[in-house]
């Protein structure tokens, strides 16, 4: 692999230069590598509170709130979790030569969408807001015409067919 050039730190990816040049590789490679070192450190200091936290609360109220804060800290850890794997497949696209093209219509993914999220491995996040005229009340009542299963921990509601999960919050569905 060839030496990382030294970017300024003002640097942002144009479209004025070339797309997916050396520069605007080195770029993102440091990004990624910056948010999986966050994420790390975070899980570090997550996994240090937890253990330290002991404390037996003798309220029942305090002992719901601290276990409930528990479950909520881990719930985004193992989001994070998944998130190192998406971020290391980043990497290797780097150093394979097809980061910032769409795994599925080898079109190159806009600039904006990758410096916003930079695992992104698809042009479009999802057929919902690939297609601007589709609003979420006309794009929910199909997820009735495919298979979905309801995940018992969540509430969450899976569609593999579309690869998206809905959640249902006071009556209104939301994409995940």
């Amino acid at each position: 692999m060839a030496q990382a050039k030294v970017i300024d730190k003002d640097y942002r990816p144009s479209d004025d230069e070339p797309f997916m040049n050396e520069r605007q590789r080195d770029y993102f490679r440091k990004k990624l590598l910056a948010w999986k070192d966050d994420i790390l450190r975070e899980s570090r200091e997550t996994l240090i509170a937890l253990q330290s936290e002991s404390e037996n609360h003798p309220d029942i109220a305090d002992r719901a709130s601290s276990e409930t804060d528990r479950a909520i800290e881990l719930r985004a850890r193992d989001r994070q979790r998944k998130l190192i794997s998406k971020i290391d497949a980043a990497i290797s696209r780097i150093d394979d030569g097809t980061y910032g093209y769409c795994e599925e219509t080898g079109e190159p993914i806009s600039l904006k969408r990758l410096a916003a999220r930079p695992p992104s491995c698809a042009a479009h996040s999802n057929s919902l807001q690939s297609s601007p005229g589709l609003s979420r009340e006309l794009f929910l009542p199909t997820l009735h015409q495919h298979k979905t299963r309801v995940c018992s921990a969540s509430g969450f509601r899976l569609c593999p067919q579309l690869g998206v999960t809905f959640i249902k919050i006071q009556g209104v569905a939301m994409r995940l």
